[in-house]
């Protein structure tokens, strides 16, 4: 494979940002827990044992509080280092194996958990797994409901906005609408900053359950309502830029298919050509989880005749899929391969297509529609 993998240098900036802080906040608890042990263990030299049981259950609590926040922060910092890697099944690991040690203490009930669960969820999404991953946003939610304040905050929006994602990847559209209209309720409800940040992403997935019901006209809607927020963004700890990019590509993957669909093919290529802007040269940008629509686009555009830009969908999805080969995504790209080879009369390709042996060209060099 020849694609280029590494982040634009903007993205990379901003993620090692947002990493920074949470290695910070770390610090600063590690740092104010050292401090109280070592007030405890003065305390206990000279004599003064009541001071030192004080601070000694001090240290308790503050390690049974912000341990699941500590090790969120290092998992995410992980995640973040790895990214380009896509170790997805030690993410997994990692992951599964801090959350049954914080069950086995019993310490479920907290924000941080319920953030553990939704990264593991978000991992099994990558893996295909889900299913898995509908339970463990189910779980998340539950953990979120058990805190005060929990049922109606916007972190319970994020979570349902998970399950309803969930639900999409499995077929379950209504399902999906029902979650993500729950969610965009919670959001408007709870006055919280996020709300404007997260709207968006519901939007988003509001429309593309919309075109998959066939509902063109309301999903066009909701797809550019959210693609309008997404430009006019700004990143932050909570919404991070490569968070917006890939959301973005969504708009423009979906908006470019929808064009098609209405047989509007001029202004289907507006949003196939910001497609390839925004990658800037480097398939890192795009996601395992864009495979999906690029490949229906991609089919859509062979259905036309265009074979030249299918290819070009095409190549992305095959390196995006060759890095999961066992996603269920990752099997229709190889079928949407080996329909252009045949249409282009290249049966000789697909043996090697299939065996994941294809070069593919420089994202640089591919074609933009004029």
């Amino acid at each position: 494979m020849t694609q280029n993998k590494k982040l634009p240098l903007t993205v990379k900036k901003d993620i090692q940002k947002n990493a920074a802080l949470g290695v910070i906040a770390s610090l600063l608890w590690l740092g104010t827990l050292g401090y109280i042990l070592m007030c405890a263990y003065s305390a206990a030299m000279t004599g003064l044992w009541a001071a030192a049981a004080a601070y000694s259950v001090l240290s308790i609590g503050l390690l049974w509080t912000f341990l699941p926040y500590v090790a969120f922060n290092c998992i995410e910092v992980y995640v973040n280092a790895t990214r380009q890697q896509q170790k997805y099944a030690k993410v997994d690991a990692i992951v599964s194996t801090t959350l049954s040690m914080f069950r086995l203490l019993r310490m479920q009930k907290s924000l941080a958990v319920a953030s553990l669960l939704t990264r593991l969820g978000q991992t099994r999404i990558l893996q295909g797994n889900f299913e898995s991953a509908e339970n463990l946003f189910k779980e998340a939610m539950t953990c979120t409901a058990a805190i005060p304040g929990g049922q109606k905050s916007a972190n319970m929006a994020m979570y349902t906005l998970n399950l309803a994602s969930a639900y999409a990847w499995q077929g379950k559209f209504v399902e999906s609408e029902i979650e993500t209209e729950k969610s965009l309720e919670i959001l408007q409800k709870s006055n919280s900053p996020l709300a404007k940040r997260f709207e968006p992403h519901c939007l988003l997935l509001m429309g593309i359950n919309r075109f998959r019901l066939n509902e063109l006209d309301g999903a066009e809607e909701l797809l550019q309502s959210a693609l309008d927020s997404l430009e006019k963004m700004n990143p932050s700890p909570e919404m991070p830029l490569l968070s917006i990019q890939t959301a973005k590509i969504s708009c423009y993957l979906y908006l470019s298919l929808l064009k098609i669909k209405q047989d509007t093919i001029p202004d289907s290529y507006v949003y196939y050509n910001k497609f390839f802007e925004l990658l800037q040269g480097s398939i890192a940008v795009a996601a395992i989880t864009h495979i999906r629509a690029i490949n229906y686009l991609a089919q859509e555009l062979l259905k036309i005749g265009d074979y030249k830009h299918a290819e070009d969908l095409i190549n992305i999805a095959y390196e995006l899929s060759a890095s999961a080969p066992f996603h269920p995504d990752s099997r229709e790209t190889l079928a949407a391969y080996e329909k252009l080879l045949v249409a282009t009369n290249r049966q000789s390709e697909i043996a090697d297509m299939r065996s994941w042996l294809l070069p593919i060209p420089q994202i640089a060099t591919m074609q933009k529609n004029d």
